[in-house]
């Protein structure tokens, strides 16, 4: 900051008032935060993510794109980069693979806190309706549920099960169980890993 202070009186500018000032309006500024965000993104090493049992994913493994997202399915940003990660495999040969990162401290303890108290529910909700329903119960499930952000609850997910293809007593019977318990809280683990 000092460097450039002390360069604009060698620069010997003309002198003006502040009604010449052209501050750049905010679509460059949003221009410029996106480039240095992708910026930033190419110079980061290439990150390994560990497999998981079941990628709900039917693109194939070899896909030349592949996109993972981790995410609260409850959380609104979450789900609007949702919306334009699931729209663009359409128009290519993406891979998009969604993983859980509720920001609830039920199953996700690495949290300073939490934002979403019921994050965890709708995770299991999703990978529940997965194992009941095969890939298109979850991803009928996964787009319910971050359509129905403020209404989400067991409840109300139990009411909705059938017009999602899927039995009430059976989706709750399995989001209860070990197993995927277990699958979101390695899904929050390798999330927190990555920072």
């Amino acid at each position: 900051l000092r460097r450039a202070v002390e360069a604009v009186p060698a620069a010997k500018p003309l002198p003006r008032g502040p009604e010449e000032d052209r501050p750049p309006g905010a679509a460059e500024r949003n221009r410029q935060e996106a480039e240095r965000i992708i910026e930033d993104w190419r110079r980061a090493p290439a990150v390994a993510l560990p497999g998981r049992e079941q990628p709900w994913t039917s693109a194939s493994e070899d896909a030349p794109v592949r996109v993972t997202l981790f995410g609260d399915l409850l959380e609104r940003g979450t789900a609007a980069a949702d919306r334009v990660i699931r729209a663009a495999p359409a128009r290519g040969g993406a891979r998009y693979e969604f993983r859980y990162f509720p920001l609830d401290q039920s199953c996700n303890p690495t949290l300073p806190r939490t934002t979403f108290p019921l994050g965890c529910s709708a995770a299991r909700a999703a990978e529940a309706a997965g194992e009941v329903g095969g890939i298109e119960g979850y991803w009928r499930t996964h787009v319910w549920i971050t359509e129905h952000q403020q209404e989400f609850s067991v409840e109300a997910l139990r009411t909705s099960a059938p017009s999602l293809g899927l039995d009430p007593a059976e989706l709750v019977a399995k989001m209860n169980s070990p197993e995927v318990a277990r699958i979101v809280a390695e899904d929050a683990g390798t999330g927190h890993r990555l920072g």
